[in-house]
């Protein structure tokens, strides 16, 4: 529709681009164009955030909602969390565990979608006071989850944690986004660049390190990074 406004894009399992298209989803299907709206479950408001879980399920965020395309369905499900979400000023954490289970961020703690239900982490399981604000499972199976002002923390196993902070080669405490890449390396996005966690590289202290690149090209804070199927990262 001419002057609907493009928010967001995301893929889903099949790889199919999904557009946040003004109040509704718009699906770039091999048809042609497909638009979901109240009428299949969307409800009608701005969406920013796109993941698939361990299931092929497509999940989508907004502000105030969290709704779920399992494979095969033809209608959303309502997924919202019945406890306050963090969201909001490009905060919009929506992302699968090593195990596949959707998670995002709330106030305090995490959820995890688990048998039907959402499920609360916070800090007696761990997790920092401050609100986590990016999360990723990594390929070597461990979890790292950035924390709002003071780094990152890795979760190695049930009860082994590694705090990282600018201390450790951080270049800045606000970590927006991770990804791993095709060499196992996982890139950080911060406040002040990119970083680059490589563990052949040594231990934690000597495996986090700038991209060197970044700094040439002289890339600032960046939101968001993402590979692509072809291996490329995308900032």
């Amino acid at each position: 529709e001419s002057g609907t406004q493009i928010r967001s894009v995301g893929t889903d399992a099949n790889g199919t681009v999904w557009l946040g298209c003004g109040t509704r989803l718009c699906e770039l299907a091999e048809d042609g164009l497909r638009v979901w709206d109240e009428s299949a479950g969307v409800p009608g408001t701005e969406w920013y955030r796109y993941a698939v879980d361990g299931d092929g399920t497509f999940w989508a965020m907004s502000l105030e909602h969290i709704i779920a395309l399992p494979k095969g369905a033809t209608r959303f499900e309502d997924r919202t969390p019945g406890m306050p979400m963090l969201a909001g000023a490009h905060i919009f954490v929506l992302a699968p565990d090593a195990q596949g289970r959707m998670r995002t961020s709330l106030g305090s703690g995490i959820a995890v979608w688990n048998d039907g239900r959402w499920n609360a982490l916070t800090t007696s399981d761990g997790l920092p006071e401050p609100p986590v604000i990016a999360m990723l499972s990594a390929a070597d199976g461990s979890s790292w989850y950035g924390v709002a002002g003071s780094g990152l923390l890795r979760r190695l196993g049930d009860d082994r944690w590694r705090h990282l902070r600018p201390a450790d080669g951080l270049q800045n405490g606000m970590v927006w986004s991770m990804a791993d890449d095709l060499f196992g390396r996982t890139w950080i996005a911060t406040h002040l660049g990119v970083d680059l966690y490589d563990p052949r590289a040594g231990r934690d202290g000597k495996a986090l390190a700038p991209w060197a690149e970044g700094a040439r090209l002289g890339v600032g804070s960046v939101q968001y990074i993402r590979r692509d199927r072809q291996g490329r990262m995308w900032l």
